[in-house]
């Protein structure tokens, strides 16, 4: 489902041997939204029950707002790999963490198994009224 304004939302762009996609949102909130998304509309298929929510907490050890992007998106490839789905992202404490919280399935499938987010021509655009992403991920 699209949401029915833009105030976020994400693009696959063509890369070659990779994926990039290109993340956007009006606000911190709304760019997590756009990750969340893409990863349901991209990356998982709906299959069996979903059991029990699990929160992991990130801290952002950086400060660096496109770095602690990337590790974001990582601890959900990762949790993506045991069965759990992305449920939502709260960015915490004015940007000190992010809490994941993520559904657990019996059985989860990938329509595209992702390996890492990387920093490859990673280009982070901060606007007042507008946050924008581009990331490839390895394959």
């Amino acid at each position: 489902m699209k949401p029915k304004s833009k105030e976020f939302d994400y693009k696959v762009l063509s890369h070659t041997a990779d994926f990039a996609v290109n993340f956007y949102g009006k606000t911190v909130d709304d760019f997590f939204k756009s990750i969340v998304l893409f990863f349901n509309k991209e990356i998982y298929e709906d299959t069996g029950e979903k059991g029990d929510i699990k929160k992991v907490v990130l801290k952002n050890e950086e400060e660096n707002l496109s770095y602690f992007i990337i590790e974001i998106l990582n601890e959900i490839i990762y949790f993506s790999e045991k069965g759990f789905k992305i449920k939502e992202i709260k960015y915490i404490e004015s940007g000190k963490f992010a809490e994941l919280n993520f559904f657990k399935y019996k059985r989860l499938n990938l329509k595209t198994e992702l390996k890492a987010a990387t920093y490859h021509n990673l280009e982070l655009i901060e606007k007042i009224d507008k946050i924008n992403l581009t990331v490839v991920f390895d394959l």
